[in-house]
């Protein structure tokens, strides 16, 4: 519901209802049997090639002691409605996992990721890479096809149902350094290829600017470092950096924080306060690259794509999110710009307004520039325009009055989604600006890839 009276605003520090989003994934079919238990308890994933393996091989797990050959696998034809149904399941898992339920009933500050545990944005972003390029890859293989990524010839045809759902299984656990399951040697013959070609970056020392001072342990600044999807580098889009403190550019975003972001504000409008809540809604999502994998999966379900249609659609989305979340990170690391609370800070001494300011959200532990929720937003919106059409759509969070949202595009969504966090006080115009630029060329340029 929307407020229509005026009100004082609070510091954001919600608790989260983390059984809402499972219910309503529950309610639309997304999530079946195969949950957190499916993904436990065997030996360590091994770094192995199986390039030279026999595919008929059993591999031997911890769990029973039992082994599982291709030739085991039943040969059926699995209908197109519970590969579709396994597909989304497969999804919101991710997006289960990635925001984990002790997370999810926590407080805001711990949802930012002080010893929560939680996925960061860029690390979300890879895992629903990996889920969907599983799927996606099984799909095909087990159709005689070659997939984008892992490439495999067995020598029976491989149940699509079973293959799809062992290898997304191991690439979940492994995002999480779990143990891997019981499984073919094929699934772990495709896994290891998905895993191998978009690894986690190893740390890199960490050089501190003069103009950020973090306020805690920073967030992922090896990130940058990452094997990319389809960028040249990570700085292939590099934006040009925040305007000169003093400039007439950098003076009007800081008076439009300083009004619209403060903890409590009487300039932020109830429809702007409504707008920050839902966009930092950590109801099961916990992340922009969540947000839009369940929008994804909202309005994919409204549309009547092909197996093949929805696979492509879901792995065009996550290859330009993870893409993205290289590109932002460079850009925040590089420019390492201050956040507007301690720009505001530093006029304390002779400003008035500056004096007791505080943003109404906290400060996530990374640089202010740019801003994540604009460039992850501005590339998802991309991706589903182009594969779903310019759609009016609506989407809720359960977790603030269970809010529905409605908007005339995906673009509309997306630039809200980058605006709320200037109502959050935690980003400035031009960081807003200049992550939608960022974003939408990072799409473009995946979809350039997946086209040739």
């Amino acid at each position: 519901m929307l407020i229509s009276h005026n009100i004082r605003t609070p510091r954001i520090t919600p608790r989260i209802g983390g059984d809402a989003f499972k219910t309503a994934l529950m309610q639309r079919g997304l999530i079946g049997g195969l949950l957190l238990a499916s993904l436990c308890g065997a030996a360590p994933l091994q770094a192995q090639s199986y390039q030279d393996q026999d595919y008929q091989a059993p591999i031997a797990t911890n769990v029973t002691g039992a082994t599982t050959s291709i030739d085991a696998l039943p040969q059926t034809v699995t209908d197109t409605a519970s590969l579709s149904a396994l597909i989304d399941e497969r999804i919101a898992l991710a997006i289960e996992r990635a925001v984990p339920q002790s997370v999810q009933e926590s407080t805001h500050e711990n949802i930012q990721g002080i010893n929560s545990g939680q996925l960061y944005a860029p690390e979300a972003a890879r895992l629903y890479l990996l889920v969907a390029a599983a799927l996606h890859d099984s799909f095909h293989i087990s159709k005689g096809r070659p997939g984008l990524i892992a490439q495999a010839d067995p020598p029976h045809s491989p149940d699509s149902y079973e293959l799809m759902e062992e290898v997304s299984r191991i690439v979940i656990g492994s995002a999480f350094d779990e143990p891997y399951p019981e499984a073919t040697l094929l699934s772990h013959h495709i896994a290891g290829q998905i895993l191998e070609r978009f690894p986690k970056p190893e740390p890199t020392t960490l050089l501190l600017s003069a103009d950020w001072t973090p306020q805690g342990a920073p967030v992922l600044p090896s990130w940058a470092t990452a094997k990319p999807f389809s960028l040249t580098s990570a700085a292939q889009y590099r934006p040009s950096g925040p305007p000169a403190l003093g400039s007439s550019r950098y003076q009007s975003a800081l008076e439009a924080v300083m009004n619209a972001g403060e903890d409590i504000s009487t300039a932020r409008s109830a429809e702007q306060m409504e707008t920050a809540q839902f966009w930092a809604s950590k109801s099961g999502v916990g992340t922009s690259p969540s947000r839009w994998n369940f929008i994804a999966l909202e309005q994919i379900g409204r549309q009547t794509l092909s197996l093949s249609d929805k696979l492509d659609t879901l792995l065009a989305l996550n290859s330009a999110l993870y893409d993205t979340g290289i590109a932002t990170w460079d850009a925040k690391y590089h420019f390492q710009a201050a956040r507007p609370d301690a720009i505001i800070a530093q006029n304390r001494a002779s400003d008035p307004i500056a004096q007791s300011w505080l943003p109404m959200m906290d400060n996530p532990h990374h640089p202010e520039y740019v801003s994540e929720h604009s460039s992850f937003s501005a590339a998802a919106a991309h991706i589903l325009t182009q594969k779903l059409g310019a759609q009016k759509f609506c989407t809720r969070a359960e977790d603030i009055w269970e809010q529905t949202r409605c908007y005339d595009d995906f673009e509309t969504a997306a630039k809200e989604d980058g605006q709320s966090r200037i109502y959050g006080g935690t980003h400035f115009e031009f960081s807003h600006e200049d992550g939608l630029t960022l974003g939408k060329a990072v799409a473009q340029r995946t979809l350039e890839e997946l086209k040739s």
